[in-house]
């Protein structure tokens, strides 16, 4: 991917479900009502899961790690090996407008991706 706010604009503007994938295995599922939108949040870790998840399961152990949140981005050393993961995944998505959510869930546990945050989705 090239997360840079231009590219995340030049996706879909419709509703769908995304994919990503590292060395061919789904390592996150999503679902958004506007596609372009949700990639867009990808370039903030304050923004999107994806980020957050990915520094706290590859990074935490790099000294000066801080657990992101919705207020706080993680540390920039860490950003910036966040960001270089993101860089080696590949994007999949799919317009749905109506089902999306369904489609996610059903998606979900045939590949359990690593970087999705909810053991049991919806809970």
């Amino acid at each position: 991917m090239k997360l840079t706010r231009t590219w995340a604009n030049s996706q879909p503007d419709d509703a769908g479900v995304y994919m990503l994938f590292e060395k061919g295995k789904p390592v996150y599922v999503g679902e958004s009502g506007k596609i372009s939108v949700r990639i867009y949040d990808m370039l903030d870790s304050r923004h999107h899961t994806v980020r957050r998840a990915i520094g706290e399961l590859r990074f935490s152990n790099h000294e000066g790690h801080q657990k992101a949140t919705s207020k706080h981005k993680h540390p920039e050393h860490i950003e910036t090996l966040v960001q270089k993961t993101m860089s080696k995944l590949k994007l999949c998505v799919l317009p749905i407008s109506i089902g999306r959510k369904e489609f996610e869930e059903y998606i979900y546990p045939i590949y359990e991706p690593d970087f999705n945050r909810k053991s049991k989705r919806g809970a």
